[in-house]
C-alpha cells in the first residue's frame, strides 16, 4: 500500500557537481513544489533552511559574516578570523549587513517569508533545545505547505565545516521520518571534475580571498570538496537505502534519454522532456587540462574517486590530453585577443 504521508525530496550534492540539470529536469514536473523564498527563479532556488538553522541552532548570536561554509577552514573546523574580516567587507560593500546576527538574519529571511503563522517573537532567549524544536517546528510545516511533493536542493549542506548542517538533517530525518517520507538524492560526479568546475567559477574567490592568492584559495577549495564527499559517505551510513537515490551525472551526459527514464522510475513522478537538448555540451574527465587537478590524482580527491567507483587515466594520457587542451586554450585566447585589437 502507497504511503499517504507527506513527501519530500532533497538534493544534497555538492557544488559543481550537476545538480542544477536535476534540479531542471524535476522541475518539469507539476508534481513538485519547490521549497524556496519568494520570487526566486527555479535555478537559483537553494534551501537555504537547513544551513542557516544549523547555525541559529549552534551560534546564533555571531555574526553573519561566521559562515561555516565560507570563513570556517574545512581542514580544522575553526572560523579563519582573516576570511570572517574579508567576507564581513564583502558583505558591507553589497549593501547587506555583515554585523547582522546570524539569528536576526535567519528569522527575518528564511524562517518568517515562509512561515509568517509561526510565532518567533521570543526566539533570543530561547536555549539551544528550544531553538531545535522551533526550527523542527518550522521544517515539518514547511514540508506541509509544499504538497503534494515538495522539493528543495542545498549544496552547502555538505560543504558546511562544522558539520552542523548535515548533524541537523540527520537529527530532522530521524526525528520525523514516521510521518514524512524522504528521498534524498546525491548527484555523483567525478571529484576531479568538480573541483575543476568550482575553481573555474571562482566559488568564494573575490568574497573569501578579494581575489587574491589564487594557490591558496585552490587549496581552500579542494579541501572543502573533500570534506563535503566525505560528509556524504557518513551520512549514507545513517540513512536506509529506501531513503537515498545516487544519481550519477556521467551516465546522464553520455545517455540523457535513458538516465531521465531511470530519475523518473525511481522518484515515480512525471517527467516530460527531450533531455537531449540539455546537456549536450557536457563533458567528462576536465580534470586533465588542469595540472593543479591532475596532480591531486595521487591526493584525497583522487582516493575518492576511486572510492566511488571512478578510474582514473594513465598519467601518460594525462599528459598528452592536458596538452591538446592547453593547445585549444591557446586558439581560443589568442581569437579573443585579436578581437579585442579590431574593436
Amino acid at each position: 500500500m502507497k504511503s499517504t504521508n507527506p513527501q519530500v525530496i532533497l538534493l544534497i550534492s555538492p557544488y559543481s557537481s550537476g545538480s542544477t540539470i536535476i534540479q531542471f529536469l524535476l522541475n518539469k514536473s507539476n508534481m513538485l513544489n519547490v521549497i524556496a523564498r519568494p520570487n526566486i527563479p527555479i535555478k537559483q532556488a537553494e534551501l537555504g533552511f537547513i544551513n542557516w538553522a544549523a547555525r541559529f541552532w549552534q551560534i546564533p548570536k555571531k555574526s553573519v559574516a561566521y559562515d561555516t561554509v565560507r570563513t570556517m577552514d574545512p581542514r580544522s573546523a575553526v572560523f579563519n578570523e582573516s576570511w570572517v574580516k574579508t567576507y564581513r567587507l564583502f558583505l558591507d560593500e553589497s549593501s547587506s549587513d555583515g554585523s547582522e546576527t546570524i539569528e536576526s538574519h535567519f528569522i527575518s529571511n528564511h524562517f518568517k517569508p515562509l512561515l509568517p503563522k509561526l510565532d518567533t517573537s521570543s526566539y533570543d532567549t530561547f536555549s539551544k533545545e528550544q531553538r531545535y524544536e522551533l526550527i523542527k517546528k518550522g521544517w515539518i510545516e514547511l514540508i506541509l505547505n509544499h504538497q503534494p511533493l515538495a522539493f528543495g536542493k542545498q549544496p552547502k549542506i555538505l560543504h558546511d565545516a562544522s558539520g552542523w548542517s548535515i548533524k541537523l538533517l540527520t537529527k530532522l530525518f530521524k526525528d520525523t521520518k514516521k510521518n514524512i517520507d524522504y528521498t534524498f538524492i546525491f548527484n555523483l560526479r567525478n571529484p576531479l571534475d568538480v573541483f575543476v568546475s568550482q575553481v573555474n567559477r571562482r566559488f568564494r574567490f573575490k568574497e573569501v580571498f578579494q581575489n587574491q592568492d589564487k594557490k591558496r584559495y585552490i587549496e581552500y577549495m579542494r579541501d572543502g570538496l573533500t570534506l563535503a564527499y566525505q560528509q556524504f559517505i557518513e551520512f549514507r551510513k545513517v540513512i536506509p537505502k529506501k531513503n537515498l537515490f545516487v544519481f550519477e551525472y556521467e551516465k546522464l551526459i553520455e545517455n540523457p534519454y535513458s538516465q531521465l527514464n531511470v530519475l523518473t522510475e525511481r522518484l515515480q513522478i512525471p517527467i516530460s522532456l527531450n533531455a537531449n537538448s540539455i546537456v549536450t555540451t557536457k563533458t567528462s574527465n576536465r580534470y586533465l587540462a588542469y595540472p593543479w587537478a591532475t596532480k591531486e590524482i595521487e591526493g584525497q580527491l583522487g582516493q575518492l574517486a576511486i572510492q566511488f567507483g571512478y578510474t582514473l587515466l594513465h598519467p601518460s594520457f594525462q599528459k598528452k590530453m592536458a596538452s591538446k587542451f592547453s593547445v585549444v586554450r591557446d586558439k581560443i585566447n589568442r581569437r579573443i585577443h585579436k578581437k579585442k585589437l579590431v574593436n
